[in-house]
């Protein structure tokens, strides 16, 4: 069969209290900003990127497996694009270009918006289809933890942040917990690509949130 339809990033499922609508922040991005994945090129900050606060008060990019170390924890997930300079005026889209500029002028400073991890329900891919390959093998993972792995496309400079479903086991720093099997009907064949899974935030940068090594939750 072909594999499961492909979907990008990070997407909200729901709140901690099944809130049907997300909590999101505004927050700043640096000034000419630009990530480069490790071993692939520069990318542009997309809605479901997952992101981390820095010391000077803006996001970034997160890193996940493909780091070489030292990497933030992850904050939250890229939900909006507010603004951001195209040279010309302040503008909104779907992403916002690597290395955009406003000049230093605080009136062109980019601001996207961000739903804190939390205990916040999403939506994410697997990264391959070799470490289960049916619903059951995926359901023995449920209360394990997960880290992710930013893939990389090269053509449209995206990130494409995946659960690094290979990681998976009793291990409390670990970015992801894995929750359920996301009842959708983008699951249509657990032995190809792209099953969604749900999870939360579990390594958190935020107060109140600690790290565990495993947690039976049900959505």
């Amino acid at each position: 069969m072909p594999d499961n339809l492909k979907r990008y990033g990070l997407r909200w499922f729901k709140g901690p209290n099944g809130e049907s609508t997300p909590g999101i922040e505004r927050h700043r991005v640096a000034d000419a900003y630009h990530k480069t994945i490790n071993g692939g090129g520069t990318v542009d900050l997309n809605i479901g990127d997952v992101v981390a606060l820095v010391s000077d008060g803006t996001i970034a990019h997160c890193d996940g497996t493909e780091g070489a170390g030292g990497e933030l924890e992850p904050y939250g997930v890229i939900a909006s694009i507010i603004e951001y300079f195209d040279g010309t005026r302040m503008v909104t889209n779907t992403k916002v270009p690597g290395a955009t500029t406003g000049g230093g002028v605080e009136g062109r400073i980019t601001k996207v918006g961000v739903i804190p991890l939390g205990r916040n329900y999403f939506k994410m891919q697997a990264d391959d289809k070799t470490t289960a390959a049916t619903e059951a093998a995926y359901r023995a993972f449920l209360g394990e933890n997960c880290e992710f792995v930013n893939t990389y496309l090269a053509a449209t400079r995206q990130a494409n942040p995946q659960l690094d479903i290979s990681t998976h086991a009793v291990t409390a720093t670990f970015a992801f917990r894995l929750v359920d099997i996301a009842q959708t009907v983008n699951n249509i064949d657990f032995a190809e690509s792209n099953v969604d899974l749900v999870v939360q935030g579990n390594a958190l940068t935020q107060a109140g949130a600690p790290s565990n090594a495993t947690i039976r939750v049900g959505v």
